[in-house]
């Protein structure tokens, strides 16, 4: 599987409990704070013929899931954390950011370079 389309997710972590652990995003480059998820998750979606499909996740597969999923709707791990983890967060990612987009622009041009030879 690859494909949801129209992803609901569910969490119970009244139930199920939560996991701790830590996040990072492309959207935050650098950057990196711990944030605890619920355990468990189950996605609600459509695969690309449209028959919907339900997937039960636990762990850091729940953990993927539920954060992914939080995009569509314009959300971002930092909007989780307390104010003051918050501000240390976007602190690091600006300090680090500059490094990263480099970084990121190095590896593009390597691959370039190994689809032009390939």
């Amino acid at each position: 599987m690859g494909h949801a389309f129209n992803p609901r997710i569910e969490t119970a972590p009244a139930l199920v409990g939560t996991q701790r652990g830590t996040e990072g995003c492309l959207s935050v480059p650098g950057a990196n704070a711990p944030l605890d998820r619920p355990a468990r998750a189950t996605l609600h979606a459509y695969d690309v013929n449209g028959r919907p499909f339900t997937l039960d996740s636990t762990g850091y597969f729940a953990r993927c899931l539920i954060h992914e999923t939080q995009h569509l709707g314009g959300t971002v791990y930092v909007d989780h954390l307390s104010p003051g983890v918050r501000a240390q967060t976007l602190a690091q990612s600006a300090d680090r950011r500059p490094s990263v987009l480099d970084h990121r622009a190095g590896r593009e041009n390597q691959l370039a370079a190994l689809r032009s030879t390939g």
